[in-house]
């Protein structure tokens, strides 16, 4: 996968302000919401140059991605997967895009599973999806803390890493630019 360069701010109205505790929603960009993001942002960096709030702006490259698994154990007809929201079927045969093929083996119910994940629209602009086995890894497109916001679920015959993808850290190199302190 290519460089992804991050970038997080640490606003000087909260103390407690991380770079965790950015918003899910605000870090994938859709045609809906492109507009209005880049307006709020811009107001935003219009409020520090003009000295109404105060940030340390940290540029990053690189970072660790958060994933988690979902691993399937005799996953049967209209059992289902939640990645990040959006609930996914298993079918014996699927006829709906949020739909996948049981299959005839946890292996092949993974391998259907992961393509359907990857050809949801909304996912697709957070997550991959790969199988090995019975094991689907789900990884966080954007690495750093805020893919460890990402959610799964499975509501029966199989296990799910946790409630949460793990594992997304900043990078140790970063350049830090302080506005108004």
């Amino acid at each position: 996968m290519s460089s992804i360069n991050t970038f997080v701010v640490k606003d000087s109205r909260d103390a407690n302000t991380t770079a965790t505790d950015v918003v899910p929603s605000k870090l994938f960009v859709t045609n809906a919401n492109a507009w209005s993001y880049g307006r709020d942002l811009s107001t935003y960096f219009t409020g520090i140059a003009g000295g109404s709030y105060s940030a340390n702006i940290v540029c990053q490259s690189g970072g660790v991605q958060a994933s988690g698994t979902i691993t399937f154990a005799s996953f049967a007809n209209n059992d289902t997967i939640t990645v990040n929201g959006t609930t996914l079927t298993g079918k014996t045969t699927p006829t709906l895009a949020t739909e996948f093929a049981v299959g005839a083996s946890n292996a092949a119910c993974a391998t259907n599973a992961a393509a359907c994940i990857n050809a949801q629209a909304t996912l697709a602009k957070m997550v991959v999806a790969s199988a090995s086995g019975a094991v689907v890894t789900v990884t966080a497109i954007v690495p750093g803390p805020w893919g460890n916001y990402g959610t799964l679920a499975i509501s029966a015959h199989g296990s799910v890493s946790g409630a949460n993808l793990s594992g997304g850290t900043l990078s140790a190199s970063s350049a830090v630019i302080s506005c108004g302190l």
